[in-house]
Parts: C-alpha cells; structure tokens; sequence
C-alpha cells in the first residue's frame, strides 16, 4: 500500500511537469493576447494590492533595520575617530613637549653665554639637570634633580632657571647630595636665607620667604638706601677675604623684583616685598652652578 502511494505521488508530480512544461511552450508560442497571457495579466493585477500591502507592512522593519545597521556603521567610526583623535592628542603633546624643552634647553645656553654673567662665572661650571620629582602638595619647598655628587655637584651650590635667552633666575639652592640625584631647595622654603642686594642702590639685606605663599622678603636694608619698586633683587656673593670663607652663590643672580617697599618711620631698616622672576611651581630644566675649586 505504501508503493502505491509512492507510485501515485511520482505519477502526480510527473503529469505536474508535463503540464508546467506543456504550458511554458504554449505561453511562449500564443500571441500577446492569448488566454494565458490574459490569465497571467489577470494574477498579476489581483496580486497588485497584496503586494502593496506587504510593501506597507514591511517598510518599518526594513528602516529599522537600515537605521539600526547605520547606527552601528555609525558608532564604528565614532570609536574609529576618537581613536585616531587620542593619537594625535598624545602626538601634539609629545611635540609641544618637545618644543618647550629646547626653548628652556636654548635658554639656559644663553645664559651661560651671556657677557654680563659669564665674567662671574668664570669660577663655576654650569651643569644641566632635569627636575625627575616634584611634591604634589600645595606651597611644596623642594624639587628632586637628576644631578649629584657624580656630576660635580655639592651642597649649597646655586640652581638657576632660565628666564630669557639672556638672563637666568636663582630658584634655589641645593640641600641635598646623592650619587645621582640632589634636593633642591626653592626660595620660598621656611628655612631659606641668602644675602642679597639691589644692585642699582648699592643696598644689602638678607632675602627670607615672605608672609605670604609664594612670596619673598628683602630684610635689613639701611633707610639710606632709596630702594624702589620694579627694583631687581639679585645674590650678593658675599666673601670675607680675611677669613676666607665665601658664598657658594655668584653675586648678581637675579632672585625678583621688589613689590612694595615698607619703611616705618621708627625703625633702622625697611623691609621689601619681592616676587620671584620664576614660577617656582612650573619649571622642568635647570643648571647647577658648581664650583670648579673647594669652596
């Protein structure tokens, strides 16, 4: 029974074919106009409104479906880009890095260059080093280098930063020594006092941090001596020849320029606000004036 219905479903499939191929050949051979034709244009104009229809219903999801595959499309490239973006961010600061490190590199060769400094230093050899450690704390007093005993380097020897192609500016002094590596300590530590003087009155005095953050002090100068505002302050290089001692700082390094000068009435002395020429809180390179001889 079974071969049977097998029988009848290739005999019913083979009379399908014979018919699909009988109705090809006369669909190609009838006219234009012919019944089959018109039996297909007939289809064809009931199916018009099915499809319409279908076309409605599917538009929605095949719009999400293009929005949905733009958005992705969309989001690739966004990541793409901000990819590309961090790249050339990280490239520009390497560049601008770059550009600033030999401005300060070129700036601390003039100084060294410099006529008006380099009959005083004639006894100092200038060694570069990089600042490699700066506290993070607010008002912070001191700054690691990458220079040591190794390098010639000594306590109490000047460190300079470059303010112009001309001129340098004292930051601080050095505190302490390791093979490598040295602390420096910055103007406007508590315990920091160098004698100084304003070189355009002939006036001496000892500069001391000031009361404010940031600030300096020029203290113990004689009323006699007219200092005034806009003054620059700079190192004494103080030496007693008859006892043979003298500073490790070369005289007129700048240190800042007086910002107001006090002078009370019942006093001897005026004490002068100063502000440091160098933003002790930004620099990066410096040069270490060490001493060819013992001090």
């Amino acid at each position: 029974m079974t071969i049977d219905r097998v029988i009848r479903r290739r005999i019913l499939l083979g009379l399908l074919i014979a018919a699909s191929f009988g109705l090809l050949t006369a669909w190609y051979r009838e006219v234009d106009d012919g019944p089959l034709h018109r039996a297909q244009g007939s289809v064809a104009d009931a199916a018009v409104p099915l499809s319409a229809a279908v076309q409605r219903v599917a538009r929605p999801f095949r719009d999400l479906w293009e929005w949905g595959r733009g958005l992705a499309n969309a989001r690739d490239e966004v990541q793409r880009l901000q990819k590309v973006n961090q790249q050339q961010a990280v490239e520009v600061a390497s560049l601008e890095q770059q550009l600033a490190d030999t401005t300060d590199y070129r700036t601390l060769l003039g100084f060294t260059r410099n006529p008006a400094f380099s009959g005083r230093l004639t006894a100092f050899t200038p060694r570069g080093a990089d600042v490699i450690d700066r506290p993070v704390e607010p008002d912070a007093v001191r700054v690691l280098i990458d220079a040591g005993s190794a390098d010639g380097v000594a306590r109490n020897d000047a460190v300079v930063v470059g303010i112009n192609r001309d001129r340098a500016a004292l930051v601080g002094i050095v505190a302490r020594v390791n093979a490598h590596s040295s602390m420096v300590t910055l103007l406007t530590s508590p315990d920091f006092a160098i004698g100084a003087s304003v070189p355009a009155r002939q006036a001496n005095g000892i500069v001391r941090p000031g009361s404010d953050p940031g600030s300096l002090e020029l203290d113990d100068v004689q009323k006699r001596y007219p200092v005034q505002v806009n003054d620059v302050v700079a190192t004494s290089g103080w030496q007693d020849q008859s006892l043979g001692v003298r500073s490790r700082l070369p005289p007129g390094l700048p240190i800042g320029v007086a910002t107001q000068v006090n002078d009370p009435g019942d006093a001897l002395v005026k004490v002068i606000q100063v502000t440091p020429l160098v933003d002790l809180d930004a620099f990066s390179h410096v040069l270490v004036l060490t001493r060819k001889g013992p001090a």
